[in-house]
């Protein structure tokens, strides 16, 4: 038995706004929150890996969280919260006070210092989680580039079935589509599975993903959109085209900076809005980079 997602489709993880000496800047958030439902954008994913959510402290967290519903209240946005942190107490806090919002959905990492090793320990912690926000769809954040957790997501996910009355799916951030497809399949469909992977659009989409995660859906909604589109009515060329097109980028980011500060400068210099500097230990472009990335963006015609 699990606890159905509230939604289904594409979702973005927000960056988070820093002033310019790495304050949080929360009166961005607003301007943040109406361009994306301007861009048809109907979901999206807070304090998440690109929200820079391990490099804030619990209560930075919250504040974060909180602006967001309320700017949601406006909005309409369907939130999922990244809760997930080193300190299993700060999880639960982070749970309660999610719950407490009435959030949509919650997010959360495997512990990352004392990884799981088997399934059942996953189990056991994430059992833990749920309890501490009963009434809310919980999604396990499965990243093992990210957390040296690599376990079969397709017998986790049979062996929670029973064991963890809130887990409603995954956040997929992996290229085994094999695997993905499984875990879509399991139980008729039961789990809401997000595939994470800004590359496999259009291969996830065919193999039968319908549920995204995706960074570039902040300011690429409309070619991410036309890709759905594409592959619906069979122009597989055309979607192959605009894929494409936002895996280049990506690979631009990959190979001349971090996935985070590049598509944080990215975000802002195509929507405008003032998202600030990464947080350290991740680092601020140098100007070098910068007008790299200033220049590629035009040529590509992405500004």
């Amino acid at each position: 038995m699990v606890l159905k997602a509230k939604y289904r489709g594409f979702m973005a993880p927000v960056f988070t706004p820093f002033t310019s000496d790495g304050q949080l800047n929360l009166n961005e958030i607003p301007k943040y929150a109406n361009y994306l439902s301007s861009k048809n954008v109907k979901a999206i994913l807070v304090n998440g890996t690109v929200g820079e959510g391990a490099l804030m402290n619990t209560d930075e967290r919250k504040k974060v969280t909180e602006a967001w519903i309320e700017a949601a209240k406006i909005t309409g946005h369907h939130i999922m919260v990244h809760i997930g942190s080193t300190n299993l107490n700060n999880v639960i806090k982070l749970a309660k006070h999610a719950e407490s919002l009435q959030v949509d959905s919650i997010l959360c990492l495997p512990d990352m210092f004392f990884r799981p090793t088997i399934i059942k320990e996953l189990i056991d912690y994430l059992k833990i989680v749920s309890a501490a926000a009963p009434k809310t769809p919980l999604f396990y954040y499965n990243y093992p580039a990210l957390t040296g957790v690599n376990l079969d997501m397709v017998k986790f996910l049979e062996s929670a079935y029973s064991e963890i009355p809130t887990l409603a799916g995954l956040k997929y951030t992996h290229n085994n589509l094999d695997e993905g497809i499984r875990c879509v399949q399991l139980h008729d469909g039961a789990y809401t599975i997000y595939l994470g992977n800004d590359q496999l659009i259009s291969a996830g989409l065919c193999v039968g993903f319908d549920n995204f995660i995706l960074t570039t859906l902040n300011f690429a909604s409309e070619e991410i959109f036309k890709i759905k589109e594409q592959i619906a009515v069979g122009a597989i060329e055309n979607a192959k085209q605009i894929q494409r097109r936002i895996t280049d980028l990506a690979y631009f980011v990959i190979e001349e900076m971090q996935w985070i500060n590049g598509f944080k400068t990215i975000n802002s210099l195509i929507t405008g809005i003032n998202l600030g500097q990464p947080r350290p230990p991740l680092n601020a472009l140098t100007s070098q980079q910068l007008e790299k990335l200033k220049t590629e963006l035009k040529k590509k015609n992405w500004t």
